[in-house]
């Protein structure tokens, strides 16, 4: 066994004469040991850092569904507002048609035209109605108006004599 050994220690020699296999061997291992760390450390900085933006992706998730229900919930509200306010201006005008169907028989008025024409005059009537309400409201807040007025009678009295 010896003799082995011996051949076997010179055939080790001659690949390697300076000795350097072993020490060769172990910075290959301490360089794997670095390599394996290295990637471990940014697998773990990664992953916290996925972690840290999945967290924010699911908070602004669920602030994003929060808002859409609020969202939603008033859309529905005013929909139901919007429907009553349609049935009733719809009964409204019904009885509207009631009312001046029963104005043109007491009347007398059977032409449609003439209908019309009447129609038409009342609608005028009425807007003129609503821009003198809109008058006399703006008439009644004298008070917003006063300092308008000061103002025009002190302008530095140079039309007075």
């Amino acid at each position: 066994m010896k003799a082995r050994a011996k051949s076997g220690g010179k055939e080790n020699r001659l690949r390697d004469p300076l000795g350097l296999t072993d020490e060769l061997d172990s910075m290959k291992e301490k360089f794997k040991e670095y390599v394996a760390k290295t990637l471990s450390s940014n697998m773990d900085a990664s992953q916290v850092l996925l972690s840290t933006a999945m967290g924010k992706l699911i908070e602004n998730d669920d602030a994003l569904k929060v808002g859409l229900i609020a969202i939603k919930e008033e859309s529905d509200t005013t929909m139901t507002t919007l429907s009553t306010k349609i049935d009733e201006l719809e009964e409204e005008l019904a009885a509207c048609r009631v009312v001046v169907e029963q104005y043109f028989r007491a009347v007398g008025v059977k032409n449609n035209d003439t209908k019309v024409n009447i129609a038409s005059m009342f609608q005028e009537l009425s807007k003129g109605m609503i821009v003198v309400e809109s008058l006399i409201k703006l008439v009644s807040r004298k008070d917003k108006f006063e300092s308008f007025k000061l103002m025009e009678k002190g302008n530095g009295g140079g039309d007075e004599e």
